[in-house]
């Protein structure tokens, strides 16, 4: 991964969680709207830990894990934006938890 490719990961994060943030909860179920708010605060804290992070401080070790986590969150990014309903954008997310979970891990320094 290169400084580049770390841009990236972060404006793909952001725009996850723009994407979440702007789903009208009134439009979801009691279920969906849990979802939501893991969802919600997962990606938050991704891109907190994204923006706080200096990728000249990183390890080889997370550099690479964080070349593994780019396809994945580019690929929620994809899917969120191409969709329309708020379940179907939560859904598209709800899958990616734990990679959100993994990328804020390996950003704390």
């Amino acid at each position: 991964m290169n400084t580049t490719e770390f841009k990236k990961l972060g404006a793909a994060t952001e725009d996850v969680f723009a994407a979440l943030y702007l789903i009208d909860v009134d439009q979801l179920t009691a279920v969906q709207r849990r979802q939501h708010q893991e969802a919600l605060a997962a990606a938050y804290l991704a891109m907190v830990e994204a923006e706080n992070a200096e990728f000249e401080l990183l390890g080889e070790q997370a550099k690479q894990e964080l070349a593994e986590l780019l396809n994945r969150v580019l690929a929620m990014q994809e899917g969120v934006t191409g969709l329309k309903t708020p379940p179907e954008k939560l859904a598209a997310v709800a899958g990616g938890l734990d990679f959100f979970a993994r990328l804020a891990k390996t950003l704390q320094i």
